[in-house]
């Protein structure tokens, strides 16, 4: 998202400059769609939202033209290559529930458990927290006793959400901190949005930085 936004409003650069940001950027979408992340495309298409809602403001029909097409056409690809697939395109290891009992893959609902378990953490321990890397600690504590019997050598290290990561590990006073620290940089960014006669230059970082912030509420995350 950084370098293609670079490559496609930066007029002032190079023409091989423009068009080396292009083939990386192309490079990294194809990291977001092999694998199967759904973090990833969560993450990506906030920042390509919003993107695309500046250029749809500012009236750059050519570059909003450019974002939609690669939108539909990293859409087409994520569909093709997703485990729900049924077509031989699919990953062969990629497993999905279709027996209509639940909405939820297997891996959804560890999430949710995963989250579960580190806002009670929070609640058990809310000022001091565990302990950053502690996270697999409080697990233990923590998880039911039929997951414990179901799984008995399942030790998760972390929440898969930053929020419930720094709370877990940290407390309050941390996941204060920890919200500080992601909410600066965003603040910062608008300020200088407001400053500035033309924020173009600054939208390939606020479109990385939403995208990030995204990305960090639902992927797995290892501070340690």
């Amino acid at each position: 998202l950084y370098v293609g936004g670079l490559a496609l409003l930066r007029a002032d650069l190079r023409r091989w400059v423009r068009g080396a940001l292009g083939v990386g950027a192309v490079l990294g979408i194809a990291c977001v769609v092999l694998p199967v992340s759904r973090a990833g495309y969560l993450g990506w298409g906030a920042g390509l939202a919003v993107g695309a809602l500046f250029l749809a403001l500012a009236r750059r029909r050519r570059a909003l033209a450019v974002v939609v097409g690669v939108a539909v056409v990293v859409g087409v690809f994520a569909f093709v290559y997703n485990p729900r697939a049924q077509g031989p395109v699919a990953p062969p290891s990629a497993q999905a529930a279709t027996d209509g009992e639940s909405a939820l893959t297997e891996s959804d609902q560890s999430r949710l458990e995963f989250w579960r378990i580190g806002a009670a953490a929070i609640l058990d321990r809310p000022v001091t927290g565990w302990g950053q890397g502690a996270y697999v600690v409080a697990y233990r504590a923590l998880v039911p006793p039929q997951m414990v019997f179901q799984k008995p050598n399942v030790a998760v290290s972390d929440p898969h959400q930053l929020l419930m990561l720094l709370g877990a590990g940290s407390g309050v006073p941390g996941l204060l901190l920890g919200l500080a620290l992601l909410v600066g940089p965003p603040v910062l960014l608008v300020t200088r949005f407001r400053r500035r006669g033309d924020p173009a230059p600054l939208l390939p970082a606020a479109v990385y930085g939403v995208a990030a912030l995204v990305f960090l509420q639902v992927s797995p995350v290892d501070l340690v």
